[in-house]
């Protein structure tokens, strides 16, 4: 499956926001997550987040 992202400035307003309740949540859990404060995650500690979502495993995929 081929993700198709959208070219830049093609998107409506708002297609692509995120709730601030929401990016206030994920960044906690970012930022509980990055213990070295480097501003990045590994592929380990973004794949544990990533399950303890419980989206089915396609759509991980997809996101991965």
């Amino acid at each position: 499956m081929k993700i198709r992202y959208p070219e830049r400035g093609s998107q409506t307003p708002g297609e692509w926001a995120v709730p601030q309740a929401s990016k206030l949540k994920f960044t906690q859990v970012f930022n509980m997550s990055d213990r070295t404060k480097s501003g990045y995650l590994s592929g380990v500690q973004a794949r544990n987040i990533l399950i303890q979502s419980h989206l089915p495993q396609q759509i991980l995929a997809q996101i991965w």
